[in-house]
């Protein structure tokens, strides 16, 4: 169990809701730093194709990153009413590329269900579990640790 920073034990979570491919999932809100309409960006030659571009945000240069593939869905094609979520986690940053930003939700740590094996295992990889949520379905909760971690992600990352 995850301890608050006063020593007490958490009962819930907070997620900010992400909808990609029509798939929602949901990423702590701790760790989302901002999001914005999709921003110019440059795309890099000889880079993983998770790796759309790059765009500067307010002087700092970001990875537009295109998860779709780690959670196993079909490439995210780019239209103009596009969102990017610039996500944090300790020093490293990247803006995901997503359809959809939705509200945020409290999800209790008694409600978050494991990954099962019926999952793609790119979907089991890249989770800590789903949620079952009453008006928008499953919601896959993202493992950002995995994720910036990840082979194609780190060589990339800007610190």
């Amino acid at each position: 169990m995850d301890k608050e920073k006063n020593g007490t034990i958490k009962t819930s979570y907070r997620y900010s809701i992400l909808c990609i491919s029509n798939h929602y999932f949901g990423v702590e809100v701790d760790n989302v730093r901002e999001v914005l309409l999709t921003p110019r960006y440059t795309r890099l030659p000889n880079v993983d194709k998770k790796i759309i571009g790059v765009f500067n945000l307010r002087g700092q240069i970001h990875s537009l990153v295109d998860i779709s593939s780690f959670l196993n869905l079909p490439p995210k094609e780019i239209k103009k009413t596009d969102f990017v979520v610039v996500l944090q986690k300790n020093d490293m940053s990247f803006g995901v590329l997503v359809d959809k930003v939705h509200d945020v939700i409290n999800v209790e740590t008694n409600k978050i269900e494991v990954p099962t094996r019926d999952m793609p295992l790119n979907l089991i990889n890249f989770t800590n579990g789903f949620y079952d949520h009453k008006s928008l379905g499953r919601i896959f909760l993202l493992d950002l640790e995995v994720i910036f971690n990840s082979r194609e992600l780190s060589r990339y990352s800007y610190q």
